[in-house]
């Protein structure tokens, strides 16, 4: 499948987000792969407010919120599936 970009994000769904974690993350929900200036991780989002982050084994960062959401809504209308 393709990757939507917008601006430096890119997302993947479902991609491969297994090969960035090996365990769940409390709290928090797996939505795919990312991909940004820094580098590609699993896509997750906060349980409680709704943050989009990049997760990789032990760390969790903030990604641009706006970005992140136009792309998933790309990758969406690519797979014709609702996140």
């Amino acid at each position: 499948m393709q990757k939507p970009v917008v601006g430096s994000v890119s997302v993947d769904i479902p991609g491969n987000p297994s090969k960035h974690i090996d365990r769940p993350l409390a709290g928090w929900e797996v939505l795919g792969e990312v991909t940004d200036h820094v580098g590609t991780g699993a896509l997750v989002r906060e349980t409680g407010c709704g943050i989009y982050a990049r997760a990789n084994r032990y760390t969790i960062t903030s990604l641009p919120q706006e970005e992140v959401r136009a792309a998933m809504e790309k990758a969406v209308t690519k797979t014709g599936r609702e996140e």
